[in-house]
Parts: C-alpha cells; sequence; structure tokens
C-alpha cells in the first residue's frame, strides 16, 4: 500500500498534488507501537492526514462526547477501539502518515451545534486527505477492515504452465491470475456502498484504498490495481478526479470518449448541460437509492458536492433541486424500484413535497 501511494507521488502527473492542508477541527494522532492514539486539536495547523469510510452499523461504535473528549485528547488505548479503527490505525502508520479522521472520535456526538459544524466541513475533510481508507466490506466498526468472501465467490483464472527456470527441462505447474479491477463490482464493494453518506466521501477523495471481500483494491486518477497486481496506469475508466480537481489535463482525452463524462463536470469546456446531466446521473441516481439512519440527513449528506459544485454552475441550490434547472430537477418519480425507499413519506418535515428529498 505503501509503494501504491509513492508510485502515485510520484510518477502520476495528473493525479492531485500532495500538499499539506489545515488539519481539520479534530484528528487522531495515530501514535506508534510505544505511543497510544489520541485525539488532538491542532486549531488549523498544517498537516497531512488520512480519512476514514466506514459504516456504524446497528451498535453505536466508540464515540467522542463532551464528556470523555479530555480522556480522548490524552490517549484513546487501541484495546477500546473497535477492529476497523485499529485496522486504519495501522493502515495509517504503515504509510507513515500521522494523523487519521474518523467521524465518530474527531465530531461530539452529543453536540448538535459541533455535529453541523464539522458536517458542514465534510467536503474539505476528504477533498484534502492524502487518501481515504474504504471500509467497504464491514457492516460494522467491529469487523474490521479485511472481511474477505470464500475465494469461490470470487474464482482466479487458472492457467497450466511451463516454467523454464526451476530446471533442465522445467518444471509443470499452475499459475493463478486475478485481473485488475477497473471498476469495482458491486458485490465485492459491499455494505459500504448502500450508505447514504459515503457517496460524497468516495467522490471527493483523490485516491482510495478499498477493502473490500474480494481484495484490497488502489484507485487513484491514473491508477487502479489490487494487491495481486502492479500498479497500472489506466485512464479508461469512470474518474471522479477530474471534476474535482479541474486543471488535471484530461479535458480533450473525455471529451473525445465520453459524450457524458461522469466526472469533468468542473472543465469550463463543458456546456451546463453536461454539468447538469452529471448531478442527475452520476450524483442524485445513485444517492437517492443508498440509506440513510436519520431522515434529517438528507441534504447534509450530499451537500458537500453542491457545495463543490456551486460555483462552476453559477446557480442557487434550494431543497436539492438548482433554481436555474429547476424544469428539469422536478421531473422525478417515486417508483422505480430500489430507489427513494418504497416512496415513504418522512415523519418529520425534510423537503417540500416537489423535492426527490421529500420520499
Amino acid at each position: 500500500m505503501k509503494n501504491w501511494l509513492d508510485i502515485c507521488k510520484r510518477n502520476h502527473k495528473r493525479c492531485p498534488t500532495i500538499q499539506i492542508h489545515p488539519l481539520p477541527t479534530r484528528v487522531i494522532d495515530v501514535g506508534s507501537a510505544s505511543k497510544a492514539p489520541r485525539l488532538v486539536v491542532e486549531n488549523g495547523k498544517p498537516a497531512m492526514w488520512v480519512a476514514l469510510s466506514h459504516c456504524w452499523g446497528t451498535a453505536q461504535p466508540l464515540i467522542t462526547e463532551t464528556s470523555n473528549v479530555e480522556n480522548h485528547c490524552r490517549e484513546i488505548a487501541l484495546s477500546k477501539m473497535p477492529r476497523t479503527f485499529r485496522d486504519a490505525i495501522f493502515v495509517t502508520r504503515a504509510l507513515g502518515i500521522r494523523y487519521i479522521w474518523i467521524d465518530s472520535l474527531c465530531i461530539l456526538q452529543d453536540s448538535k451545534k459541533d455535529w453541523l459544524s464539522e458536517s458542514a466541513r465534510m467536503e474539505d475533510v476528504y477533498r484534502n486527505a492524502v487518501l481515504t481508507i474504504s471500509a467497504d466490506a464491514a457492516p460494522n466498526s467491529s469487523t474490521g477492515l479485511v472481511h474477505f468472501s470464500p475465494k469461490d465467490e470470487y474464482p482466479d483464472h487458472i492457467i497450466a504452465t511451463t516454467t523454464c527456470y526451476s530446471s533442465r527441462h522445467g518444471v509443470c505447474g499452475k499459475i493463478y491470475f486475478r485481473g485488475i479491477q477497473h471498476k469495482l463490482p458491486e458485490q465485492a464493494r459491499g455494505p459500504l456502498s448502500s450508505r447514504g453518506w459515503t457517496l460524497q466521501e468516495e467522490i471527493l477523495s483523490p485516491r482510495i484504498l478499498h477493502f473490500t471481500q474480494q481484495s484490497t483494491f488502489w484507485r487513484c486518477v491514473e491508477g487502479r490495481t489490487d494487491e495481486g497486481c502492479l500498479l497500472s496506469e489506466s485512464p479508461h475508466f469512470e474518474n471522479w478526479f477530474n471534476a474535482i480537481y479541474p486543471d488535471n489535463g484530461l479535458d480533450s482525452y473525455h471529451r473525445a470518449t465520453n459524450p457524458l463524462p461522469r466526472g469533468c463536470w468542473f472543465q469550463r469546456s463543458y456546456s451546463y448541460n453536461n454539468i447538469m446531466e452529471y448531478w442527475y446521473f452520476s450524483v442524485l441516481d445513485p444517492y437517492i437509492s443508498r440509506r440513510l439512519t436519520y431522515e434529517t440527513d438528507k441534504f447534509i449528506a450530499i451537500g458537500g458536492i453542491a457545495r463543490v459544485l456551486q460555483p462552476h454552475i453559477d446557480s442557487k441550490y434550494k431543497a436539492g433541486l438548482w433554481v436555474d434547472d429547476i424544469h428539469r430537477g422536478l421531473l422525478w418519480i417515486p417508483n422505480e424500484e430500489g430507489h427513494t425507499q418504497g416512496a415513504t413519506r418522512y415523519e418529520h418535515f425534510v423537503a417540500p413535497s416537489w423535492s426527490w428529498a421529500s420520499l
């Protein structure tokens, strides 16, 4: 994993440059083998960090509240952390990065004021992180990052071959091949891909380490690979990143090959319609089929994408719709299978009835 990051940093001209940004309000100092992790408040100190994208699950993970924040600033013993958090700490240490951001530990969970303030900055946390650790296969924080399915569910390709290096005449044997996954199959992604909050975490992250049921995958602008392959340059995939980082030089390639590019809505050469089509088909469409624990998160969980997009389309964003494109934003129906959670009205007011967010 460290090698993947080093290759990306050293060779990938189209990937966003790894820069030092002001730290989020709170981060976890991952410590070392002899020093326990702890929560730190660095007041915008410039540094690098990793972010974690994970499922909370039905059982509440370890959280920071006003009652224990001082204790967490002194120490958070690894033995008290759920397995997914511990694994993420170890990965961050292995990458040589000092800080990690974990939502349940870095936001005061019993403070509505703090939660609203920090959730409004979520896009900066993931967009400016060196990379995001994505616990795709973990249904909760106790499962851990590594949670592989049986091998026969994702079979390798077996080819009989003869190698000329073991003896004069060669030795017959079998070599197992697993192809590079240029597009992560949904069945390998696991529970994380059904969670509403994680869509913007995925879209905004410049680099992602996916821990799936099948393998560990690396994804950045120029490369995708898994643990069985060398990092390969692969521009032939649908990437989000040139949307978030517009000056990466991918415009001419995508304009020629993708009439409706998923990630090019920040390019000045793309029309207003290109931008709105991206919003409807690559943001809203997958988002409305995902689940949220709290109905009141409907707008907040996608708000980071809207805030990053807004300056480039120069339109107001109201109740989940763009004012200048409201004639299309109102053209939605609730009866497509798998969307809008069976068209059930929320108990509390979330959005006006004419907005997709009302169901």
